[in-house]
C-alpha cells in the first residue's frame, strides 16, 4: 500500500466506518482541511497502518472508510539507545530524532557523572507525547518505549546480539559492524557530559560491551546517540536488502 500525503496516529484500528470527534476531528478538518472523498494513512500503536476516505464531515465529527489494514513496515534492527539525559530542550530533541530513525527504545541512564535525573510523570508523559508527533511525522506505526532513570549497571545486564560503547579511543563503529556478522539486536550505550569513569567502562567491557568512536570530534551526548542510531540502522537496512539477494541460487 502506498502512503498518502496525510497522516493520522491512532492507538488501534480495524477495517470499516470510523467516527472520530473532538481533537481528532478538528486535526482532519480544521488543520489538514480535508473534505469528503480525501485520501489518508492511519497509523496505529499496535503496528498495524490503513488507507482510509473521508465519507462525511460535520462540524463535530469526521467519519472515515477504513480498508487495507496491514502491517506497517519495521526498523530491520531492534534497536536500544541508552544514555544520560541531557539539559532542557537538548533531551526532547534526542527522542524526536531517534524515533524518527526507528530506535525501539530510548533507556535514561544514571551514571557517576550524571547531572540531569529525570523526574516525575510530567517529563515523562511529555515525551510520549513528542515520541508519538515524531512516529507520526516519520510515518512509523509504532512509537519507542520509554525507559528510566536507570542505574547504569542495570542497563549493562539488558540482553542484546550485540552491544556497543561510545568511547574515546575505541575503533570507529562502521569499522566494528563490517566484522559484527549478522544482527538482529543492539544496544548502544553513550555516557555523560565527561564521559564514563575508568570503572564504569571496565564493567561495561566485563558484561561484553565493545568500545567503539562515533567520529573524529568530541560529541554531545544527543549529537553521539543520533550519529551511532544512524550508521547502526543505515547498516541494518543495508543488511535486510543483500541477505535476499546473497541466498538466492
Amino acid at each position: 500500500m502506498s502512503a498518502t500525503r496525510h497522516r493520522l496516529w491512532l492507538e488501534a484500528l480495524s477495517p470499516g466506518s470510523l467516527v472520530l470527534g473532538g481533537e481528532r476531528a478538528h486535526y482532519l478538518r480544521g488543520v489538514l482541511r480535508l473534505g469528503a472523498g480525501d485520501e489518508l494513512t492511519i497509523y496505529a500503536g499496535d503496528g498495524q497502518r490503513a488507507r482510509a476516505v473521508v465519507k462525511l464531515v460535520t462540524p463535530d465529527t469526521v467519519e472515515l472508510v477504513v480498508s487495507d489494514v496491514e502491517r506497517a513496515p519495521a526498523a530491520a534492527l531492534d534497536l536500544t539507545v541508552a544514555l544520560p539525559a541531557p539539559k532542557g530542550e537538548r533531551a526532547d530533541w534526542a527522542v524526536e530524532k531517534l524515533t524518527e530513525l526507528g530506535v525501539a527504545r530510548i533507556v535514561w541512564i544514571t551514571t557517576e557523572r550524571t547531572v540531569v535525573v529525570p523526574r516525575g510523570q510530567s517529563r515523562a508523559a511529555r515525551w510520549q507525547r513528542l515520541a508519538e508527533a515524531a512516529a507520526k511525522q516519520a510515518g512509523r506505526a509504532q512509537t519507542p518505549r520509554l525507559d528510566g532513570p536507570l542505574p547504569l549497571d542495570e542497563l549493562l545486564a539488558s540482553p542484546a546480539d550485540r552491544r556497543f560503547l561510545a568511547h574515546p579511543g575505541g575503533a570507529p563503529l562502521v569499522h566494528e559492524l563490517a566484522a559484527a556478522g549478522d544482527f538482529a539486536s543492539a544496544i548502544l550505550l553513550v555516557g555523560p557530559e565527561g564521559g564514563f569513569t575508568a570503572a564504569e567502562v571496565l564493567r561495561a567491557r566485563a558484561s561484553g560491551y565493545i568500545g567503539v568512536g562515533l567520529g573524529l570530534f568530541t560529541l554531545r551526548m544527543e549529537t553521539a546517540v543520533i550519529a551511532g542510531a544512524s550508521i547502526l540502522s543505515c547498516a541494518a537496512q543495508r543488511e535486510a536488502r543483500v541477505a535476499p539477494e546473497a541466498s538466492t541460487p
